[in-house]
This record gives C-alpha cells, sequence and structure tokens, in this order.
C-alpha cells in the first residue's frame, strides 16, 4: 500500500484497481476481507498524519472501489435473504 501514496503525482487507477480486485475477491473467501482492512488501515492512518488533500481522495478511490468490488456479494446475500 505504501508503493501508492509515496511520491509526487497522485496514483489513482493503481489504487482504485486494487480496491476493486480486493473487493471482488472477498467474494470468494472472507480471509481477504481481512486483508483489505490493512490497506484501510494504512490509508487512514497516513490521512491523519498527512492531512492533505492527495491523500484523502487515495484513500477515497480505495474505499469506493472496494466498495463497488464488493457489491455482487451484498447482491447475492440480499436475494438469499429474502
Amino acid at each position: 500500500a505504501r508503493l501508492f501514496v509515496v511520491g509526487d503525482r497522485p496514483r489513482f487507477v493503481p489504487v482504485a484497481a486494487i480496491g476493486f480486485l480486493l473487493g471482488l475477491s472477498g467474494s470468494f473467501r472472507i480471509a481477504n476481507v481481512f486483508l483489505a482492512a490493512g490497506y484501510f488501515l494504512f490509508f487512514g492512518l497516513s490521512f491523519l498524519i498527512r492531512r492533505d488533500q492527495k491523500t484523502f481522495w487515495q484513500g477515497f478511490a480505495f474505499g469506493l472501489a472496494f466498495v463497488v468490488g464488493v457489491l455482487p456479494v451484498l447482491a447475492a446475500n440480499l436475494v438469499n435473504s429474502g
């Protein structure tokens, strides 16, 4: 996760891609959701330390992509629960 936030230029596309892939992988194993928690913790702490707009948007892009990746699981759970 550190590779995505260190540097001069914003890297929103790789961050969003990792979030989306981790969201989709949550469909297969619950352990992957815990793996994504490390990324959320890293982006959250880096935002609390730096508090700049670039760090916020990178964390936001990751979180949004993760939620989009998890949507199929949430929709399946909604259908299965009746």
